[in-house]
């Protein structure tokens, strides 16, 4: 699933559960920037993650209408990436494994472990960074298993 927050970035269609608006979310006092607040998911508390805030790109003009929220589930924990726009669900046969990755993301590195070539009609080719859901999880997040 290819969608943008600056730039257009990858999540792997298996660790998807769902694609919703980005509405109800309760902010929370304390939180660090990129967590946005909390959702309720039909009776679960679901952490909302600002991939844009949480990978350092700065603040855009994007229309706010058109975030969403791509509800992401490891084994034991449930979350929502607050992205500014689905852009495809796009099929890739192969990845390669990043050996480098620009100094500003380098903290996030273990998030962003293979990247994908993204070929548009009528654009060109371009290097999309596929986020490892399991990863940002366990090591970045200090979330309750719900």
């Amino acid at each position: 699933l290819v969608f943008w927050i600056g730039r257009n970035m990858a999540v792997q269609l298996k660790d998807v559960q769902e694609i919703i608006e980005k509405s109800g979310v309760l902010g929370l006092p304390g939180a660090n920037a990129f967590k946005s607040g909390v959702i309720n998911l039909r009776g679960l508390v679901v952490p909302v993650i600002n991939l844009r805030e949480f990978y350092g790109y700065p603040g855009g003009l994007e229309d706010k209408a058109e975030h969403k929220l791509i509800i992401c589930r490891n084994e034991t924990t449930t979350i929502a990436l607050e992205v500014d726009g689905i852009v495809t669900i796009y099929k890739q046969e192969q990845c390669q494994h990043t050996s480098s990755i620009k100094k500003e993301l380098a903290k996030r590195k273990d998030t962003l472990d293979r990247l994908i070539i993204f070929e548009q009609e009528g654009q060109k080719t371009e290097h999309v960074l596929v986020v490892n859901i399991h990863n940002l999880i366990r090591n970045h997040l200090e979330v309750e298993s719900v």
